[in-house]
């Protein structure tokens, strides 16, 4: 069982995410692929995609499912069933396993214009962060939930 985790580590995740879908995601001008690939997925979901770069998007999240996701979970299922005979843990690898597929869903069914505030929503441009972008969105976001917190301190107090 270990030597198959090892070797489905390495191709799944090593080369296929690592090396292969790396290669791509570079090319992608927003980085909202190469977020995706190193798990930013919420910073990811929240720009723009060009059309050129839907079939990276694609690539990226079929990697993640079939390529890392769903082979760890056989594995784990095994080793939960065989070696650690804790049979209520497969409940948890079934949620994961869900919740990639779901993730993998929402990835390719997502719209290629980012909702949400903001007439230029996009990644970062090579010279730095676009007018009302990410970058931006992220310090308007800290600040309401400062202002929040501050409200929520006021009315503990009283």
């Amino acid at each position: 069982l270990s030597i198959w985790m090892c070797g489905t580590y390495f191709a799944g995740v090593i080369v296929g995410q690592w090396i292969v879908v790396w290669h791509l995601a570079m090319k992608d001008e927003t980085h909202a692929c190469l977020m995706k690939l190193i798990h930013m997925d919420a910073l990811a979901s929240g720009i723009s995609l060009p059309d050129d770069s839907k079939q990276t998007w694609f690539i990226v999240n079929m990697a993640r499912t079939f390529g890392e996701d769903i082979p760890q979970a056989f594995q784990q299922t095994l080793f939960l069933i065989y070696v650690k005979q804790n049979y209520f843990m497969i409940v948890s690898v079934a949620v994961s396993v869900a919740s990639s597929v779901k993730a993998l869903h929402d990835a390719v069914s997502r719209a290629s214009i980012a909702a949400g505030p903001g007439p230029n929503r996009g990644g970062l441009a090579r010279n730095g962060p676009r007018r009302g972008g990410i970058l931006r969105q992220l310090g308007r976001c800290s600040a309401q939930v400062r202002r929040s917190e501050r409200r929520a301190m006021g009315s503990a107090v009283v």
